[in-house]
């Protein structure tokens, strides 16, 4: 009662399952080649070695395969990448993040706790480092881009913009030309 109450009243940060302990159970021996072969307890000298066993058994009876294609054989099989076959129509692969060596908060002594929040730590702080780094260069090339926008602005305003450019006396230059060519064509044929 008081794990269920544990449960309840605080975020397990994922899917959880609980299952009540029956003591004195028989052993399943899972069938050779499956996944719950692979799996070992911790502690198999502990209270609920046997329950635990049992389970794994029970969900673990994956037959490991090299590939899907070895699917049809098996009625239900799993692949080392994780894609598993629930029955003949389904298959399912879960890519979600992997865990984090601390994120196994249920195993292992306190050192190895501590010493994996540590690794955490310091993967997280080289990634904020390399954060920080790639921001400054951003920062920088910013300032040579913004630098160059101010030289170019500075270089157009030295320049005479198209409202600034006396068009009415070249348009009457152009106009008396013009007259005086015709005149001098006029007059020599």
């Amino acid at each position: 009662e008081r794990a269920l109450r544990f449960v309840n009243e605080n975020d397990m940060r994922g899917r959880i399952q609980l299952q009540h302990v029956q003591h004195g159970s028989q052993l399943r021996t899972p069938p050779p080649g499956t996944l719950a072969t692979k799996l070992q307890l911790a502690d198999p000298t502990h209270d609920s070695a046997v329950e635990a066993l049992n389970v794994i058994a029970g969900i673990g009876d994956y037959v490991c395969v090299d590939g899907p294609e070895e699917f049809t054989e098996q009625s239900r099989a799993v692949t080392d990448q994780g894609l598993r076959k629930d029955s003949g129509r389904l298959s399912i692969k879960d890519d979600r993040s992997r865990l984090r060596p601390s994120d196994y908060i249920f195993l292992g002594g306190t050192a190895a706790k501590v010493e994996a929040l540590q690794d955490d730590l310091t993967a997280a702080q080289d990634v904020y480092q390399v954060a920080r780094t790639a921001r400054e260069r951003l920062d920088e090339h910013r300032g040579q881009l913004q630098s160059r926008e101010r030289a170019c602005r500075a270089l157009c305003d030295q320049f005479m913009q198209w409202s600034d450019i006396d068009t009415d006396s070249v348009d009457e230059m152009l106009e008396r030309l013009q007259d005086e060519h015709d005149l001098l064509v006029s007059d020599n044929p």
